[in-house]
């Protein structure tokens, strides 16, 4: 309740807030169709049904994929299996050591393109409620502007002798760290993600 209540305070400070005609709704059974028949030629998950058995049946599988969405979007559980994967250790520097691993966890085609379903739903109500502040992983912006931007705070202090400059730290292995899902679920609700 406590980090319930700091969440909360943290979160009266965002002024960025969806749209009410971007909010995010489940797609319709053409919008799932256009998604399956778009999805790539990744490898199959642990049930083995590939991509393109997907796209291959894009109009049988698009009202089963939707039905499933709106089951989840109301709270229920999804099947046992949804979640399974296989799990592929990919070394990232050649030595094979633990912390060389890169982990890829391969969940089955379906839980895929929900996925996918879920980011077309979500994009744009989130691009209008992300601030310019984040570069990264947006259409159409570009995270190496943060770098440039630190590059130039660098030598303008250089010039101005004395000055303060920044200074980043980074630690690429805390990229993709875990996040406290109660905070995820409290910041969705602070800009107005249903």
């Amino acid at each position: 309740a406590k980090a319930d209540s700091a969440a909360r305070t943290f979160m009266s400070s965002f002024s960025a807030r969806i749209p009410e005609e971007l909010r995010p709704v489940i797609p319709s059974i053409p919008e799932i169709e256009a998604i399956i028949k778009s999805a790539n030629n990744s490898c199959a998950g642990p049930d083995g049904i590939a991509f393109q058995v997907y796209r291959t049946m894009a109009t049988v599988f698009a009202p089963i994929l939707r039905e499933l969405l709106i089951s989840l979007s109301e709270g229920r559980r999804p099947p046992g299996d949804f979640n399974e994967a296989l799990l592929f250790l990919i070394s990232k520097g050649g030595t094979l050591t633990p912390l060389d691993m890169r982990p890829l966890a391969v969940t089955n085609t379906d839980n895929r393109l929900l996925a996918k379903c879920m980011v077309f739903v979500t994009t744009p109500a989130l691009n209008a409620a992300i601030g310019e502040h984040q570069q990264g992983f947006l259409a159409g912006r570009k995270g190496d502007s943060h770098i440039k931007e630190t590059n130039e705070l660098f030598y303008q202090a250089v010039r101005d002798k004395g000055r303060a400059y920044p200074m980043p730290f980074l630690d690429p292995r805390k990229a993709d760290d875990p996040g406290s899902h109660r905070f995820l679920r409290l910041s969705s609700e602070a800009i107005g993600l249903p």
